[in-house]
């Protein structure tokens, strides 16, 4: 421990920089799925005219639907969060 340095802030000044990246991710992360889904219905209603089918994909491949729409959630939310900081 520094001298004059209380233990609970030297311990935060240690931990600030292991958080900033992960939480950066979260944010990324969180709302993936929804988004996603969301990208994934407006190009299923161009091939198909079942408004259930991302649905039934979900119940049935529960685990890799999810999996699907995260991955192209996170690109999309990714994308528009470096347009925004770029301006910002």
């Amino acid at each position: 421990m520094r001298p004059g340095v209380s233990p609970g802030r030297d311990h935060a000044s240690r931990l600030e920089p292991f958080l900033r990246g992960r939480v950066e991710i979260l944010w990324i992360l969180l709302p993936s799925p929804i988004v996603g889904y969301f990208v994934a219905d407006s190009f299923r209603k161009i091939f198909s005219e079942d408004d259930r089918l991302l649905r039934k994909l979900c119940a049935a491949q529960p685990v890799s639907a999810i999996a699907a729409l995260t991955v192209i959630g996170s690109v999309i939310v990714w994308a528009v969060s470096e347009v925004v900081l770029a301006f910002f």
